[in-house]
């Protein structure tokens, strides 16, 4: 027999779980109505669970608009309007108000980077950096839009690292029309991949690169996510699915959204959009592993038509004698409670580690 003493297992140090980022859904009257619209919307907000991101060109339509959205289990989002430029004192004034105002309110503010700001980075780094946010005021989020360099924006969000209340917000679906627009025009060249449409008859000969452009969208957007996460800025996800052959706003679906098309393709008369239910969930996953400064999610889908009974809210709107443009509100409000749904299984595996 051995007189060597029996080794104690050493326990394994347990990771600690990962922090679920927020989840929430563009909050707004789709529709032309009254306030009974708002109140939907803030009953299906309150039966998905969700909170709120909203949109708001001034103070005004921010205290207007925070009467209706849920503070719970988030505080809301806010979406600065498209003239709010970074690079103006004018634009930097708006955001300050906003957040001095708003301090303890809501939890973000969201602008649109510009195309000139690629030749202006200094300059841009240096008004952010004078803006002065209050550390307990909403976090600053500078969006991708403008379809400038992956590179360029991972290069803002590294000179910015000092900077508090500071973060960046991925469109993804910016990020990702951009992304497939220049793969194919790599394997195109002369030929803009948004010129096409569904209809096109030179698409049947094109559907396969045409694909493979849209399907390089996914990888350039969890790259981004990871290189924002590296660098340990607070990451605000902007969800939505798309396809740059679909014509006008070619982004801002629904992830259970397909291309019909008038041909037959790999078996079906659709095509895969950029993402897709699978990659909706790899972006969640990547967001949840980026770590960092946090992440937070909102979908911001803005394209679902349609309409379906207003069922348990009918009570809402018993002084419409119309109530077409309620069920459209509510259609809307459906789709955006699946994609959450979809959003909420990604994250199923990390809530079961906490329970």
């Amino acid at each position: 027999m051995s007189s060597r003493s029996p080794v104690s297992a050493e326990p394994v140090p347990s990771r600690p779980p990962p922090t679920l980022p927020p989840l929430r859904a563009l909050f707004q009257r789709r529709v032309d109505g009254d306030d009974a619209l708002l109140r939907l919307a803030r009953l299906r907000f309150a039966q998905a669970g969700l909170a709120a991101e909203v949109y708001a060109d001034t103070p005004e339509q921010l205290e207007w608009i925070l009467g209706f959205a849920p503070s719970q289990p988030h505080l809301p989002v806010v979406h600065l309007g498209r003239q709010v430029n970074l690079l103006d004192e004018r634009g930097r004034a708006v955001v300050q108000a906003f957040a001095a105002r708003f301090a303890g309110r809501v939890a973000g503010l969201v602008v649109h980077d510009k195309a000139e700001m690629a030749t202006r980075t200094g300059d841009l780094v240096a008004g952010i950096g004078g803006l002065g946010l209050r550390p307990d005021g909403p976090v600053l989020f500078l969006e991708y839009a403008a379809g400038l360099a992956l590179d360029w924006f991972v290069e803002v969000a590294e000179r910015l690292r000092d900077v508090p209340q500071v973060g960046a917000c991925v469109d993804v679906g910016h990020v990702g029309i951009a992304q497939a627009r220049a793969s194919f025009s790599r394997a195109h060249s002369g030929l803009d991949l948004a010129a096409l449409h569904p209809g096109d008859a030179r698409l049947p000969e094109l559907a396969a690169d045409v694909q493979a452009a849209a399907a390089s969208a996914l990888p350039a957007v969890l790259e981004l996510t990871r290189s924002l996460g590296r660098v340990g800025k607070p990451i605000h996800l902007h969800l939505h699915d798309g396809h740059p052959l679909i014509p006008g706003l070619s982004d801002h679906f629904s992830f259970l959204t397909r291309v019909p098309v008038p041909f037959d393709y790999q078996g079906r008369r659709s095509l895969d959009p950029l993402y897709g239910p699978a990659g909706l969930v790899a972006i969640v996953s990547a967001a949840v592993d980026a770590g960092g400064g946090g992440a937070s999610l909102t979908l911001e889908i803005h394209q679902a038509d349609g309409r379906r009974p207003l069922g348990d809210a009918a009570g809402l709107f018993g002084h419409w004698r119309d109530r077409t443009n309620a069920e459209r509100m509510n259609h809307w409000l459906a789709v955006l409670a699946e994609n959450a749904l979809i959003v909420t299984c990604a994250l199923e595996p990390d809530q079961k580690l906490q329970r």
